[in-house]
């Protein structure tokens, strides 16, 4: 049987065994979400000696779990290998990976973990680590890199006015990298797990009266314009701005009354069915019944952030507040809730929480719920 070689796209000397797992499109391989099975990798190289042509070949195995780019990279990696060994006779000593910079290493974990990490989370990962950590650390061996290193970029971040939160993202995406080559041997501390963190102070208060609230709902309401008065509608009822604009009308149940948040879309990577009332029926648009569900005036396209965040700030002003997040319609709920006597559990399902531990930051910023408790112990002691 004859093998077939697909070329890959922007690797050049590379190919694909054809194997049925995967499309080609204009003669290039068009790879798979997940492959089903093990896949091939294939490539050649040449040398001239005494007026002929010496070939050598290669063709590498990658386990059905492999991401697809990182596969690449690697044959890429034993190509050049393969090349050194064939012009000079001696066998290429692989670098370690110890040895290569951060920016280098960290392209490639974040290739490596494309499948894991969802699209939204692995770009703020990449825009913080731009901003905060490649100016100074990202030409640096790894090797070299210490916790003394790390330990200053957090205190410089914190002098500059960023918050523990922000500061808290440089340990979140270093220490797993180091992890990584840390498993592999390419080097023997992990300096991450050093960095030292202040109190992280996550409690969330709102400071808004019932009244201005009242008026915010009531505005949201009555905002004139679709479709961006139907969005503020779904985020009033505690729903994530992105858990809104990604909804599908797949995903809305109108004889059962209830949507769906697919685990692709929600911050908790689970799948969760939430109450359709009449007041959310009445928000849905009357057309376009497939694709998504809140999309650009003029297209089927997903509506753009930019274009909610105009109407969202001449919405909110409207009603005298000076400044309020979309966001922050979630912890309205939560704080108003919470003083109203709901408990944890309930306030977390409402929310999509994963744990009661996330929702208790309203809990801490509730000074009614603390009268509440002084009134209850003062009445048990008479």
């Amino acid at each position: 049987m004859k093998i077939e070689y697909i070329k890959i796209k922007e690797s050049k000397g590379i190919y694909y065994i054809a194997d049925g797992q995967v499309k080609v499109k204009d003669s290039f391989v068009v790879p798979p979400r997940r492959f089903k099975q093990d896949f091939k990798l294939w490539f050649k190289v040449t040398k001239m000696t005494n007026g002929k042509r010496i070939y050598k070949k290669k063709t590498l195995k990658y386990s059905h779990d492999t991401n697809f780019k990182s596969a690449v990279l690697d044959a890429e990696e034993k190509k050049r290998q393969l090349q050194i060994s064939i012009n000079t006779n001696i066998t290429y000593a692989k670098k370690s990976e110890g040895e290569l910079s951060l920016n280098v290493l960290f392209d490639k974990y974040m290739l490596l973990k494309e499948r894991e990490i969802k699209e939204n989370t692995l770009n703020i990962y990449k825009i913080s680590y731009n901003k905060h950590i490649k100016p100074t650390l990202g030409d640096k061996k790894l090797k070299d890199i210490s916790k003394y290193d790390l330990n200053t970029l957090s205190d410089t971040m914190r002098l500059n006015g960023y918050k523990e939160r922000t500061v808290e993202t440089i340990k979140q995406l270093m220490r797993p990298l180091f992890n990584y080559h840390l498993q592999n041997g390419d080097i023997t501390v992990n300096p991450a797990l050093q960095i030292k963190s202040n109190k992280l102070n996550n409690e969330i208060e709102i400071n808004l009266t019932m009244e201005q609230i009242n008026k915010l709902y009531k505005a949201i309401e009555e905002y004139p314009l679709e479709p961006f008065r139907g969005v503020f509608i779904f985020l009033s009822t505690g729903r994530r701005l992105n858990e809104i604009l990604t909804l599908r009308w797949e995903n809305i149940n109108i004889n059962e009354k209830f949507f769906t948040i697919t685990k692709e879309n929600n911050k908790s990577s689970k799948t969760n069915n939430y109450p359709l009332d009449e007041r959310l029926l009445k928000a849905l648009p009357v057309t376009k019944k497939d694709g998504y569900v809140f999309t650009a005036v003029r297209s089927k396209n997903k509506l753009s952030n930019s274009t909610l965040d105009k109407h969202w700030i001449k919405l909110y002003k409207s009603v005298g507040i000076d400044y309020l997040r979309k966001h922050d319609l979630r912890h309205i709920i939560g704080n108003v809730m919470v003083s109203n006597g709901a408990n944890l559990t309930e306030i977390a399902e409402l929310l999509g929480h994963s744990n009661t531990n996330i929702t208790k930051r309203y809990s801490k910023s509730d000074t009614f719920g603390k009268k509440r408790s002084l009134d209850k112990f003062f009445d048990i002691v008479g």
